[in-house]
């Protein structure tokens, strides 16, 4: 059982709390306070909604115990306690409260053991033939999980082949420019994970003799690296007993468990890595984490699981309740907002006026044409002050050259390229400069403007 992460979950109701002065009880279902330190999550349900709940789990008891032949989890004893991780899915929340002094006997949720048989079994059988996964060399596995975080790995595979060809250690990574590293990255997005990728290689290169660190807390200090590449890098590449928890094993988990509560946020997310740490395996922990991903990227993906073809179905609680398709409950996103952009091309023969975009920001790090963000009902004075800001050079906007329409992950701009002619006498500022479009191959360039120049620009530089 998962003596540690989720020890027990223990729902009670008798005679006495239903008929005391409180007409509708809640009852607690309660995880011990040494599975997650310094949190107890407990789930709270109206004693009115006890006999849906008895009903539900009487239906999945018989299941059990026909498919079985053992109790499992739903069991009702005589003393009328019901004893589930998942109760039902009206009211239930989670949040932190003191723990509980008490300690139940363990009862009920799927056995670590048997999680992890049939993982393995299952990743062994069926894994899909990765680049990363051929190799024990921990920069490789580092690239990978820092490459692939939000990037579909079809398209991350030509990238991750690029970079190595590249940069094939870290020692060279971190003697390389930052242009370099981007230029390398360009088009994956969210640049500042290749920042930080070089950051990091930075910091082995002079704190650890160009080794990188073979322990979780080690790699978590370096720059830029979190919770999960840490034990992704660790477990992989190292063997270390530590969970990896990215969207897919999340997903995993909030079905296998049957998580009610959004498990992007506060203690139901502290409750799945005390879960998935429960169930990584002393033998084979890299392998584990890997398939309990595999799992969810292809079988137990977001929407239409195939649970047919899982090897966790008959111990996933959230099949067993008929909720699979409803969880994993996240918080709704708001609508990305639409926002005004325009940028200005100014050439000078066969050259053409690139801002440096600042590090902290939005493409932070890339060259690009100089402009950005304008008020909805823009006239040509914003582009003229956005220009001037960013480059020291006064312009005159000329006739639209181009549209721009381009998507990130919380906001999309819509707008248009002008054509600008320059009115300063003096060269720019050091954060921008006139490039010779046969150099344009060799910046890191904004993706959609290298598009835009190649196409106003014949002889601009693309790939």
């Amino acid at each position: 059982m998962l003596a540690q992460a989720l020890q027990v979950v223990h729902v009670g109701v008798d005679s006495e709390e239903v008929a005391s002065s409180n007409p509708e009880p809640e009852l607690l279902v309660d995880l011990p306070p040494q599975s997650v330190p310094g949190m107890l999550p407990e789930l709270h349900l109206s004693a009115r909604e006890l006999p849906h709940v008895r009903e539900r789990l009487a239906r999945r008891t018989s299941h059990h115990e026909d498919t079985t032949g053992r109790r499992q989890d739903g069991d009702a004893d005589d003393a009328g306690h019901v004893h589930c991780t998942r109760i039902a899915r009206r009211r239930l929340t989670l949040r932190s409260v003191k723990y509980a002094r008490r300690h139940p006997a363990i009862v009920g949720g799927p056995s670590a053991d048997e999680v992890a048989r049939r993982l393995l079994t299952w990743f062994d059988a069926s894994h899909r033939d990765l680049p990363w996964r051929r190799t024990r060399d921990p920069y490789r596995i580092l690239l990978a999980e820092c490459l692939l975080q939000r990037t579909r790995v079809a398209s991350g595979i030509p990238y991750y082949e690029r970079f190595l060809a590249r940069f094939p250690d870290v020692t060279s990574l971190a003697a390389a420019s930052e242009d370099d590293v981007l230029r390398a990255w360009e088009g994956l997005g969210f640049y500042r994970r290749a920042r930080n990728l070089h950051a990091a290689a930075r910091v082995i290169s002079e704190r650890h003799g160009g080794r990188i660190p073979t322990d979780y807390d080690s790699l978590a200090a370096l720059p830029g690296i979190g919770p999960y590449t840490a034990g992704a890098v660790a477990s992989i590449a190292f063997g270390a007993r530590v969970p990896a928890v990215d969207g897919n094993a999340t997903r995993v988990l909030a079905r296998l468990f049957c998580i009610e509560a959004d498990v992007t946020r506060g203690d139901a997310r502290r409750l799945v890595w005390a879960l998935a740490s429960d169930l990584v395996p002393a033998s084979r922990p890299g392998a584990f984490n890997q398939a309990l991903m595999e799992l969810g990227a292809t079988v137990c993906t977001p929407a239409s699981p195939s649970c047919e073809r899982c090897p966790l179905e008959s111990l996933c609680l959230a099949r067993a309740a008929g909720v699979e398709e409803a969880l994993p409950r996240v918080s709704r996103r708001a609508k990305s907002p639409e926002v005004r952009v325009a940028f200005a091309l100014v050439t000078s023969g066969a050259r053409v006026l690139l801002a440096h975009r600042p590090a902290s920001g939005l493409l932070g790090g890339l060259w690009s044409l100089p402009g950005g963000e304008v008020r909805a009902r823009s006239g040509p004075s914003d582009l003229r002050a956005l220009v001037a800001e960013q480059t020291g050079l006064r312009v005159g906007v000329g006739a639209r050259a181009a549209p721009v329409a381009h998507t990130f992950s919380h906001k999309k701009w819509k707008g248009a390229v002008f054509r600008c002619t320059s009115r300063s006498s003096r060269p720019p500022s050091h954060s921008a400069r006139f490039v010779r479009l046969d150099e344009l191959r060799d910046l890191p360039l904004v993706s959609f403007h290298r598009r835009i120049l190649s196409k106003l620009l014949p002889r601009a530089g693309t790939r």
